[in-house]
């Protein structure tokens, strides 16, 4: 079954046993992400917060680097089912800037490791430009106070 009929599963009058059918999927889809990602099960965790009767609930993939929040029936609209950013821990619950993805991207594990995988780098690069620039003296966050 796709992922994408996820969000309609879960509104109206979806029964408990369809909710809990639904994030059993996406434990399963995120797990293939992590294998994917070259994880092991002690690098990570896989959690869900079913949240009440009014709510499509979340189903979370979390490791030292990396944080993905599924939440299939966003108030936010298509295109905002996940949310991933960096991390720095199991422990960081607001990390680095938020993106955004379809929740059809979970059907595509491989796809879906590169894309998390991409972030991280892109971050850990900022970073590293980051610590090298402040090493030589250099604060670009406030070069316009000084001009």
């Amino acid at each position: 079954m796709s992922t994408t009929g996820l969000g309609r599963e879960m509104h109206g009058e979806a029964a408990y046993t369809n909710k809990k059918r639904a994030h059993a999927r996406l434990r399963a889809k995120l797990g293939k992400v992590a294998r994917e990602l070259g994880l092991a099960t002690d690098q990570r965790d896989i959690r869900t917060n079913m949240g009440g009767p009014a709510v499509s609930g979340e189903t979370i993939l979390h490791t030292d680097t990396l944080y993905v929040c599924v939440e299939p029936g966003t108030c936010m609209g298509p295109g905002f089912e996940i949310l991933f950013r960096t991390c720095k821990g199991r422990k960081d619950y607001t990390g680095g800037g938020n993106n955004f993805a379809r929740l059809s991207l979970l059907d595509d594990p491989k796809k879906a490791a590169e894309t998390f995988s991409r972030v991280i780098t892109e971050m850990e690069e900022k970073e590293e430009e980051q610590r090298r620039d402040e090493k030589r003296g250099l604060y670009p966050q406030y070069e316009d106070a000084c001009n």
